[in-house]
């Protein structure tokens, strides 16, 4: 496992992770078609004007917009904790912009799609539910 980190003056900061974690293992959705190389973006959640752990939507949606660009694909499905899926991330914006900050929750799961074939997967891992190891710990993960 490799991680490249970027601790700045921001409490904005990302770490990227190649590799699977010992704790962290393929998707089975992912690992069943052969996508079984691993990268992820740690999130942090700590904020120093927040009081309690935060998940920057916009940061999220800038790294994910990013990756949309790099990936091949010509569809997109985004599924929410509570069952909810959108085609696009601009759907997927649209909800944040009308839902409350602290309402506001990262995917479960988006699949990216070519000609009908997953060409990748990106599964949050939920870290501030439970604490975890370095660089895990209180973060929300996009996992590759």
């Amino acid at each position: 496992m490799e991680m490249t980190s970027s601790h700045a003056e921001s409490d904005r900061a990302l770490c990227l992770v190649k590799g699977y974690h010992q704790d962290s293992y393929p998707p089975e959705i992912a690992y069943d078609v052969g996508l079984r190389r691993r990268f992820a973006i740690v999130l942090e959640s700590y904020r120093r004007d927040k009081v309690e752990m935060f998940f920057d939507h916009d940061l999220f949606l800038g790294v994910v917009m990013g990756l949309s660009r790099a990936i091949e694909h010509d569809s997109i499905e985004i599924e929410m904790e509570e069952g909810e899926r959108f085609s696009s991330l601009g759907e997927l914006t649209k909800l944040y912009d009308q839902l409350a900050e602290v309402d506001q929750e990262p995917p479960v799961r988006i699949k990216f799609t070519l000609e009908g074939r997953l060409v990748c997967v990106e599964e949050t891992e939920f870290w501030i539910r439970s604490g975890g190891p370095e660089p895990y710990h209180d973060s929300l993960l996009a996992a590759m």
